[in-house]
């Protein structure tokens, strides 16, 4: 196996629920937020959304950025 597939079997996906758990937000919320664009998703099938360990790592920076109390 490449290096590079070795890669993407090591990425790391989180739920909705996970997500949700992690923001302190309802998975309804974070549907939403992936519908607007606000946070990105892998669509795994029909019913499965996954969201990339990435993907979630860059939206809370941008957030940390944005904070004015900090």
């Amino acid at each position: 196996m490449s290096k590079e597939k070795e890669e993407k079997v090591e990425k790391e996906y989180f739920t909705v629920r996970e997500v949700a758990r992690k923001l302190n937000l309802t998975p309804i919320t974070v549907r939403s937020m992936i519908k607007g664009g606000v946070i990105s998703a892998i669509r795994f099938g029909p019913r499965t959304l996954r969201i990339d360990k990435k993907a979630l790592l860059d939206y809370i920076s941008e957030l940390e950025d944005k904070n004015p109390y900090e």
